[in-house]
């Protein structure tokens, strides 16, 4: 069982971390858009899923627009339910799941 931490430094940034078991790898995989998405838009047309996502997730496209799922998605999906979106996404747009971030400096984290 992974052990999770939560640390909240302002209003403008949160840090989530986990702690997996040695034996236990996540492989994130790359979700691409197949036709564009307006701003407004309550669905995103994907090339099909190879990994099911949750309700609730949310995820931030190579472009900067984020979508929040409405609904969970399924292996094979080539649709996602979203919130409406803030901004457009056009047809090619990748993101991936679960989300990947690069520590670009630092040492220590204290809280």
């Amino acid at each position: 069982m992974a052990q999770s931490a939560q640390v909240v430094r302002n209003q403008n940034c949160v840090i989530r971390a986990a702690l997996l078991p040695v034996d236990q790898r996540i492989t994130p995989t790359t979700v691409t858009t197949s036709a564009s998405a307006a701003a407004a838009a309550t669905a995103i047309t994907v090339a099909a899923l190879t990994v099911a996502i949750p309700s609730g997730t949310q995820l931030r496209f190579n472009n900067g627009a984020t979508a929040t799922l409405s609904a969970a998605a399924a292996v094979g999906a080539t649709s996602l339910a979203v919130t409406a979106l803030a901004a457009a996404i056009p047809s090619g747009s990748t993101t991936t799941y679960p989300s990947m971030f690069s520590v670009i400096g630092g040492n220590n984290i204290s809280y």
